[in-house]
């Protein structure tokens, strides 16, 4: 599974990331504008890590996530590619070991519970259940 999740990686231009991308770094103002807050985690690197934290959030089911897509591309002019299953498997598994790396430090039950459905759906995405 990882040489296919290092091929989509490498095969993608890097760029500026967020680094704690999700709705509630976002904040919509009078007039529509869409203003991105939170910059203190900016890195550079693959695209789809910054949807990462929203991907079993937010964009949770194929329809929003395709949504999201086909946005980003109108919005941007540029495609954001689809990544393969493995891919988004491995998202969600960086995304619970840092959930859980969190938790394990402040109390926050309801967010360690995200944490562990995520290693849940690991688990399932690689019929290791």
């Amino acid at each position: 599974m990882y040489p296919e999740v290092r091929a989509f990686d490498e095969a993608r231009p890097h760029v500026l990331l967020h680094g704690d991308f999700g709705w509630r770094n976002l904040l919509l103002c009078d007039g529509g504008t869409l203003v991105l807050l939170d910059f203190e985690r900016a890195v550079i690197g693959p695209a789809w890590l910054d949807l990462a934290k929203c991907l079993d959030r937010e964009l949770r089911l194929p329809q929003d996530r395709e949504g999201f897509l086909q946005g980003y591309e109108k919005a941007s002019g540029m495609p954001l590619a689809r990544p393969p299953e493995a891919y988004l498997t491995c998202l969600r598994l960086w995304v619970a070991a840092g959930i859980l790396l969190f938790t394990s430090k402040h109390a926050d039950e309801p967010f360690a519970e995200h944490g562990r459905r995520l290693l849940q759906q690991v688990t399932g995405d690689l019929d290791l259940a």
